[in-house]
């Protein structure tokens, strides 16, 4: 945690903020998002609740049984994230996605490990108690190969801090090898209890092709608004390199809507 009570996050037209557990987030795209530091991968063979469907949904309910009653907390926000009985069922039961099945053994390190990106409003369900919509992101190493998992938090209104921020849904894209783009750690900082594999990953390897609530893919704003950056186009792909050491890959070349809206492309 950064100490601060204020975060900051990427305008819209619109821009609006809640308190949740004792800090401000403004809705939108975190701003210096592309600037946190790599993230530990998680590692799991994707074999763990076993092999028939009976099996895998009877060992992961147990599995979720074990997740703590106060919450698990994300060291990025400093939140205690907690889930409801009904949210779990609907975790076990309701994943079309297999790979976001399988990330549920790993939930606890995911929750731990993973970054705030975004937050706003419930504009699906449009619930009244619900204040915001946070959306996080970890990797996650899957037999071998490299996912982005995506958790999704209900921040309901309230006082208390226990049930306000519920982990309501888990999504899991791949990514590629974990090979490319991952950098050994000099000193593991992650907790022995959590399944790790030693690596961590870049914020713009995490987020590559991911999108926003708004449809846009999310890139480094500041940097962008300031023209901070190198760009040249490889191929199909327009390659944004930032001071940081970051580098966005984004396809579409010389029609890359983040470079030629500013001229550099």
């Amino acid at each position: 945690h950064d100490g601060t009570r204020v975060r900051d996050y990427e305008r819209r037209d619109r821009p609006k903020s809640v308190v949740t557990q004792g800090f401000r987030w403004r809705f939108g795209q975190r701003r210096g998002l592309f600037d946190l530091p790599d993230i530990v991968v998680s590692s799991i063979t994707g074999n763990e609740f076993g092999r028939t469907r009976e099996e895998m949904r009877s060992n992961a309910l147990l599995h979720l049984s074990m997740f703590p009653i106060d919450g698990a907390k994300n060291k990025d926000t400093g939140w205690m994230l907690v889930m409801a009985k009904d949210d779990k069922k609907r975790l076990v039961y309701q994943s079309g996605n297999p790979y976001a099945f399988s990330a549920i053994y790993a939930l606890e390190s995911l929750v731990s490990r993973a970054i705030l990106a975004e937050s706003h409003e419930d504009f699906v369900n449009k619930n009244p108690d619900v204040q915001a919509i946070h959306n996080f992101f970890a990797p996650l190493e899957i037999g071998g190969r490299l996912y982005r998992v995506k958790l999704i938090v209900r921040d309901y209104k309230g006082e208390g801090s226990g049930e306000k921020t519920k982990l309501r849904a888990i999504a899991a894209v791949e990514i590629g090898s974990v090979l490319p783009g991952l950098h050994t750690l000099r000193e593991t900082h992650a907790e022995s209890a959590q399944p790790t594999t030693g690596r961590s990953v870049s914020i713009a390897l995490l987020l590559k092709d991911a999108r926003r609530n708004d449809g846009k893919p999310f890139v480094p704003g500041a940097a962008l608004l300031k023209k901070s950056f190198d760009s040249f186009v490889v191929g199909a792909e327009c390659v944004l390199r930032f001071p940081s050491g970051s580098v966005l890959v984004v396809e579409g070349g010389a029609s890359c809507p983040w470079c030629s809206r500013i001229g550099h492309v």
